[in-house]
């Protein structure tokens, strides 16, 4: 009867010990999905401009290049394939 009792509590860790394998198996690979995948994108920035500041968030990067004596210029690129996917012009205001 002993032997029986150390079978089913020895069974039983191995089947915890399993379930948390297979769940930190699949949490890894989850959040390694966008892994390997690189993409290079050239700006063409103007005579006097510098890159101000930029935000990231899970999709997109946004970056902020000014522009002395015209304002301010944001560009949207896509994280995945690196795609602009558009530009907002900020003006100073006169």
């Amino acid at each position: 009867m002993r032997a029986l009792k150390v079978l089913v509590v020895t069974m039983g860790v191995l089947i915890l010990a399993a379930i948390v394998a297979i769940v930190i198996t699949l949490s890894n690979r989850a959040t390694r999905s966008g892994a390997g995948k690189t993409w290079a994108q050239a700006l063409a920035l103007p005579a006097g401009a510098a890159i101000k500041d930029f935000r990231l968030d899970s999709e997109r990067l946004v970056i902020r290049i000014g522009q002395p004596g015209r304002g301010d210029r944001l560009v949207i690129l896509r994280l995945d394939t690196g795609a602009v996917i558009g530009t907002v012009t900020i003006s100073n205001a006169r």
